[in-house]
């Protein structure tokens, strides 16, 4: 049974500022980690090939948009701005392998900023992320719900992986209502749902840690704290499974995308940005076998005429129900 839309939003320990940078940082290459590698197995390809291949096709359906006043296909392409990077966790594989096939195909290639309220250092960034000239973290503060101009004033998409869960209900309004003010699009991605399922799938979180671990150059407090102290696969569990119930349905997001147009409509901001119609839809992949799903929310600016609606469709034959329209 769904969990009501305005349930009690736990806390994950990870995220804390004083949860101790030992055992954090462990813990978000971890989750790295596990985005970025394909089990064998249990998996085809790694998560992060799964979400590049949703976001390329964003990518290029934003970019050939002609209905865009004052622009040409080709003239003015988008970037991508992450907001809440953490670490880097999948942005440098998916900036690679987006930008390789752009590459191939003679394109030009497609920035990729990295955004954080509580930017990490940057030799933690490096440990996580590779180098590339088209993927820059950016070391200043930026908050999601109030995006400064530095973010704003380009042409861009806003990225959410792994990290939309994070939001309380009002926090994730208003991410979406800043979205509408300025970028192009949103596009939000889950490793997981809130249903059993999922949960049952972050138990293995535990067990892979121990399989993991040594392949990511452990220092020895690492190794303490995974195998004597098993701190690291503890909190890894215990957070995944506060993300399990933080995570929310399409539904309920296309919900929050219709709250957020209602507060434009009634701060009068509609007219300013001229009724902008937003064009929503979702799908979901499994990623791993046998529960574990890649669910992706996605909403687009539609340029052409428009109402200032909210309209939404599925992409995939095995995506969610049909949202609930502010009811």
């Amino acid at each position: 049974m769904p969990l009501p839309y305005n349930r009690p939003w736990l806390m994950e320990f990870a995220d804390q500022q004083w949860f101790p940078p030992y055992l954090r940082i462990p813990v978000y290459e971890m989750l790295t980690y596990i985005w970025t590698h394909r089990i064998p197995l249990l998996q085809s390809k790694a998560p992060y090939e799964r979400a590049a291949q949703v976001l390329e096709t964003i990518i290029e359906n934003a970019n050939s948009e002609s209905g865009r006043p004052g622009s040409s296909p080709g003239n003015d392409d988008v970037r991508v701005v992450d907001f809440g990077s953490g670490a880097g966790g999948p942005l440098g594989k998916i900036e690679r392998w987006i930008n390789r096939r752009r590459n191939d195909s003679s394109k030009p290639p497609i920035p990729f900023y990295l955004t954080d309220l509580y930017p990490m250092p940057q030799p933690t960034l490096s440990n996580s992320s590779p180098s590339s000239s088209s993927l820059v973290y950016i070391p200043e503060s930026v908050d999601a719900l109030r995006a400064p101009t530095s973010v704003t004033s380009r042409r861009h998409l806003r990225t959410f992986f792994l990290s939309f869960h994070h939001f309380n209900e009002e926090q994730a309004r208003e991410v979406i209502v800043d979205a509408m003010r300025s970028a192009e699009g949103i596009c939000i991605f889950e490793l997981q749902e809130c249903n059993f399922g999922s949960a049952m799938m972050i138990l293995l979180l535990a067990p892979l840690t121990w399989i993991f671990i040594p392949f990511q150059r452990p220092n020895l407090r690492t190794l303490i704290f995974t195998y004597l102290i098993p701190l690291i696969p503890f909190i890894l569990v215990l957070d995944g499974l506060i993300s399990v119930y933080r995570t929310r349905s399409p539904s309920h997001i296309l919900h929050l995308a219709n709250l957020a147009n209602l507060s434009l409509a009634l701060e009068g901001e509609d007219k300013v940005l001229g009724d902008m119609d937003w064009k929503w839809e979702h799908g979901a992949e499994r990623h791993t076998w046998p529960f574990g799903q890649l669910v992706w929310v996605v909403g687009r600016r539609d340029w052409s005429e428009n109402n200032g609606n909210v309209t939404e469709t599925e992409t995939e034959e095995d995506s969610h129900s049909e949202a609930e329209h502010g009811t």
